[in-house]
């Protein structure tokens, strides 16, 4: 098969198309001939050697690859040749041809585009961890979104209503852009995110603030809700391996000190006030 090959972290001078052997489906695994894949900044990440996991060289890049299955594996059942299918694959999706374990194979139905199914796949999986793996979102909670014109953004808006939350806000710094089904809108070109986020998020709740916050900016937008809300947040950080609990003081200085805000010089004390929320911080960051 012809498949995009990485032989040495570096930047995409590292990567090469190429003639590869066709994997073949193993016990318990399915061979899927890729029809689309995204393109996403986790993989340049990879490519750099940079990302939490470093897959061993050489190895094709690629998540999340939509396609047809070719065949099944031993012990496979479900899943038969011609299936449409989205492979949550971590590496593999730039190859003709990917083999993955029959657990990571979801079927697309009909209606589906393929290359739909490729393009939505990280946004919504990235999106469903922070809500409910890290979050753990209960109905009728409230949640606020920072970066929710984007991709990830716009699909936490969307599984946060569909999970049936409360009040949903999505936090924009060009309000007008595309944020789905949110409630509300906060404004992160203000001045002074500080207090304009809190007078933001005070107003569309009738002063009681949010109990989730998914973080997609980090920097300013991180600070200020830090700082801003800090009497009704705690903090929990999407790429740990566990879900950290919710509430507490010593949880909010831990996690303000690993996100993409610390140190920035917001000018807050992180280790006081009465916690009932948390902000979760995209995997990726």
């Amino acid at each position: 098969m012809r498949a995009v090959t990485v032989h040495r972290f570096g930047d995409l001078d590292a990567t090469a198309v190429e003639d590869r052997p066709d994997p073949v489906a193993g016990k318990g695994e399915v061979l899927v001939a890729v029809d689309a894949v995204s393109v996403n900044y986790v993989d340049l990440v990879t490519f750099r050697g940079e990302y939490q996991f470093r897959p061993q060289l050489p190895y094709v890049p690629g998540k999340c690859p939509a396609g047809t299955v070719r065949a099944v594996g031993a012990g496979v059942d479900g899943l038969v040749p011609g299936d449409r299918v989205l492979a949550m694959a971590e590496y593999g999706g730039y190859g003709e041809l990917v083999a993955v374990g029959y657990q990571q194979v979801h079927p697309v139905p009909d209606t589906l585009p393929l290359a739909d199914a490729a393009a939505m796949a990280l946004g919504y999986d990235t999106a469903w961890m922070a809500l409910r793996d890290r979050a753990r979102l209960a109905p009728g909670e409230s949640v606020l979104v920072l970066g929710a014109s984007g991709a990830v953004g716009q699909a936490a808006v969307q599984l946060a209503k569909a999970l049936g939350a409360g009040t949903v806000l999505a936090g924009v710094s060009r309000p007008g852009r595309t944020t789905g089904p949110a409630d509300g809108i906060v404004d992160l070109s203000q001045p002074d995110l500080r207090e304009s986020v809190r007078e933001q998020v005070h107003a569309a709740t009738d002063g009681e603030g949010v109990d989730v916050v998914i973080d997609l900016l980090g920097a300013d937008a991180f600070d200020g809700v830090v700082c801003g809300l800090q009497e009704v947040l705690g903090l929990a950080d999407a790429g740990a391996v566990e879900p950290l609990e919710r509430g507490g003081t010593g949880l909010v200085a831990e996690a303000a000190y690993q996100g993409p805000g610390a140190g920035s010089g917001a000018g807050c004390d992180l280790g006081e006030g009465e916690i009932g929320a948390q902000v979760v911080l995209q995997p990726d960051q």
